[in-house]
């Protein structure tokens, strides 16, 4: 069943979810499976927040008939060219883009010339 194209007023946001390898004897990085990777423990926070490759990076796309569109763009963090890769194909007749604050659309909105909220 082909993928419907999202129009009218279009809701974007992403969502960081973080692997786990709970009980697993052996630990395996997400980027390169060759390298072992060190157990991580609570007690210790990421020196990098939720923007490293220990996240996945989950966009979710809703227009105001119910279509969405969801994928796992990346590991770390979003970036425009991504998006614009990932989402163009889904878009058609936008009358609103609405986002957070995050730049990561505004080159999106400043291409296809569409209005924010």
């Amino acid at each position: 069943m082909p993928v419907p194209k999202l129009t009218g007023v279009v809701q974007v946001d992403e969502t960081f979810i973080c692997e786990r390898q709970k009980e697993s004897r052996e630990l395996t990085s997400t980027l390169d499976k060759e390298i072992e990777r060190k157990p991580r423990y609570a007690r210790n926070p990421s020196k990098f927040g939720v923007v490293n490759s220990k996240f996945a990076t989950v966009v979710t796309t809703i227009d105001n008939h119910s279509y969405r569109t969801c994928k796992v763009s990346n590991l770390e963090k979003l970036f425009p060219e991504l998006f614009f890769d990932l989402f163009d194909n889904y878009f058609a007749n936008i009358s609103f883009l609405c986002s957070d604050t995050d730049n990561i659309y505004e080159d999106y909105y400043q291409l296809r010339n569409i209005p924010t909220v």
